[in-house]
């Protein structure tokens, strides 16, 4: 994640860079837009937990920015909307705006919703709905430029609150985009607060015991239980259908996958040394039902 922050910083400073040494003639206003609705793409696919797949060139369909990716993707409504909003906040180019995104395969919009200028009501619906993993583009209608956009038009070197009256002039064009340094961070920190937020909800509680069965580790306190691979696979299976007798049979096929007499016998050894390494906690049992299988049972 640590990583994927700095390559990001550093794709910024190349693009402001470039874009502070461009040829006098293109437009620093619209070089402004289509940088913010590439950063745009960048975010979405990061909160989409991809940081390697490119977003596609941009393009302005006179007002109308078409935004694509590489590469299929899911997305929530709510992280949309967060990191759309934010990103035209700071770089003021629009207040009023409108967001579709359309299927890749039919051009059908399967989600979209229009954002207003200060002091008007937003049309957002159906923000908690998670969409379905697939080819989409975004477009993005700018109908009401924000008022720094606006002055700026007749003046593009023109910076928002006072800067340029503090900053050389050969800085004026790429340091407007300042505020999307601290963006970045703040999108950055919500990422990493997800993904800890994600690591959590990986966690299977097991009595006053934690099993990472990812990592391969039962946590007690604050101590960590190396786990087998098998031994997390069988603790797992047994915490599905807690307090309720799994057939000897089921575990075999599902952990094993049945490979004759002598990983049955494996099984009972590998039960005790689960209930070894469960033994700080009383309220959790492995107990064996004689002639069909065994039963994690736990105590409230």
């Amino acid at each position: 994640m640590r990583s994927t922050f700095f390559k990001s910083l550093f794709l910024l400073v190349a693009i402001l860079l470039l874009s502070a040494t461009s040829p006098a003639k293109v437009n620093p206003r619209e070089q402004h837009t289509l940088l913010t609705m590439r950063m745009i793409g960048h975010q979405i696919l990061l909160v989409s937990c991809d940081s390697t797949s490119r977003v596609m060139p941009v393009e302005d369909q006179d007002g109308r920015y078409k935004i694509q990716f590489e590469t299929d993707f899911q997305f929530n409504p709510d992280d949309l909307v967060v990191v759309i909003d934010s990103i035209m906040s700071v770089s003021q180019v629009a207040c009023h705006y409108i967001v579709e995104v359309v299927d890749c395969e039919n051009d059908k919009v399967v989600y979209g919703y229009e954002m207003k200028c200060e002091g008007e009501e937003d049309f957002i619906p159906c923000r908690s709905r998670d969409l379905h993993h697939g080819c989409f583009q975004i477009y993005i209608s700018i109908l009401e430029r924000s008022e720094f956009m606006a002055t700026a038009s007749g003046n593009p070197n023109q910076l928002p609150n006072g800067l340029s009256t503090l900053i050389p002039g050969k800085f004026l064009i790429w340091a407007q985009f300042i505020p999307v340094f601290l963006l970045i961070v703040m999108l950055y920190l919500m990422l990493k607060r997800k993904r800890k937020t994600n690591i959590q909800n990986e966690l299977i509680n097991i009595g006053k015991y934690k099993l990472d069965k990812k990592n391969m580790n039962l946590i007690f306190e604050n101590s960590k239980i190396e786990l087998t691979n098998t031994e997390a696979d069988l603790l797992a299976l047994l915490h599905e259908s807690a307090n309720d007798t799994l057939d000897r049979d089921v575990i075999l096929n599902r952990v094993w996958g049945d490979n004759g007499d002598y990983v049955g016998r494996t099984l009972d050894v590998f039960i005790s040394k689960l209930r070894a390494k469960l033994g700080s906690d009383d309220n959790v049992r492995i107990v064996n039902i004689r002639g069909k299988g065994y039963k994690l049972v736990l105590n409230d």
